[in-house]
Order: C-alpha cells, then structure tokens, then sequence
C-alpha cells in the first residue's frame, strides 16, 4: 500500500513527483515533460560530483562526511534510475513498487544520519572541508523540512487507512472528508 511507506526523503520525493506529474500530462502528449523531469533528476546528481572530486573534500573530519556523501551520491543514482522508470513506465509493475517503498525506508535511515549532522556540528569540518559540510547541512536541512510534512501527514494516512479505511480520502468513490480539499491536487494525499 502506498500510504504505509510515509517516511521518505527527497531521493524518494522526486521519482514519486514524477510519477504523478508525468500522468497529469495526456497519454500521447508526455515526451516533453518526461525529457524535462528526467533531465532535473541528472541535475540533482552534478553537485554532489563536483563536492566528491574537490580535493578539499578529502580533508580529515571527524563525522565522516564524504563516506555519507558517498551514500549521498549512490542514493541519487538509484533516485535517477527509479526517476527513469516512473516517467517512461506505464504500467508500474507491483514488484518495482515493493522496492521502490523499500528504498523509502532506506531514504529515511539516511535522512536520519544526515539530520545527525544539523544537530552535532563541528566547527572543525566547518573550517576544513566547506563546501561539503554546507551541503550536508543543505541536505539536513531540506530533509528535515520533508520528514515534517510526512509526519504532519501521518495521522491522516493512519485514519484513512487502518482505522477507518475510505473515511478521508476514497479516490475511487469520490468521497471522504478531504476530498473537496485535495480532488483537484491529489498529489499531496499520494506523496
């Protein structure tokens, strides 16, 4: 079930956003829009690249900061892989899906880690290393921001789902208590 995976960080955030924009788009009408997101996902992967191989990177810290942007970097690759395949594949096989819920959870254990270093900052790797300690703490930052959207989200997915299924939010039926709210953005309710 898509709501029970609600703990996801922006490497899932974006393939999910592409998802559901790709299939706002007409059928015949979507190379466009698919070129564009998948072109945005590559992007995302280019900073931390240019982080990796500056040679300022490799000064010593003590948080380890280029072994997590390492992960960093194989969890953007996975993103762009899973980017590529929810904006070209129609329909998603229930597999893909399994492991793409999966990979949310692993999102959110490395969103963990990460946020870690928002609340233990080391002037030390601030003098040291920059530029990636600014973009950790950009990574702390934006993922903190998504983790409190989900958490603020979580009780409605909990009602909707394991305790009164279909009472908030029935896209099929057309009914519940959020429907006036999210019918014409269900985005929001799907993320």
């Amino acid at each position: 079930n898509e709501y029970k995976s609600y703990l996801r960080m922006w490497w899932y955030m974006y393939p999910h956003f592409t998802y559901i924009v790709v299939r706002y788009f007409p059928f015949f009408n979507r190379t466009a829009i698919r070129f564009l997101l998948i072109a945005c996902a590559f992007c995302f992967i280019i900073p931390q690249l240019v982080i990796a191989v500056d040679p300022k990177s490799e000064r010593y810290c003590p948080q380890n900061l280029l072994m997590t942007l390492v992960a960093c970097i194989m969890f953007s690759v996975a993103s762009f892989c899973f980017t590529i395949t929810f904006a070209i594949m129609e329909p998603i096989p229930w597999i893909v899906k399994i492991v793409f819920h999966a990979f949310g959870g692993a999102c959110f254990i490395l969103q963990c880690v990460i946020a870690g270093f928002l609340f233990n900052k080391d002037d030390y790797c601030e003098n040291t290393i920059p530029n990636l300690q600014r973009y950790m703490m950009f990574l702390a930052v934006l993922g903190t921001v998504i983790m409190v959207f989900y958490l603020i989200l979580l009780p409605f997915w909990i009602i909707n789902t394991v305790i009164r299924p279909g009472s908030l939010y029935d896209a099929q039926r057309r009914e519940g208590v959020c429907w006036p709210i999210v019918y014409c953005c269900n985005c929001l309710w799907h993320i």
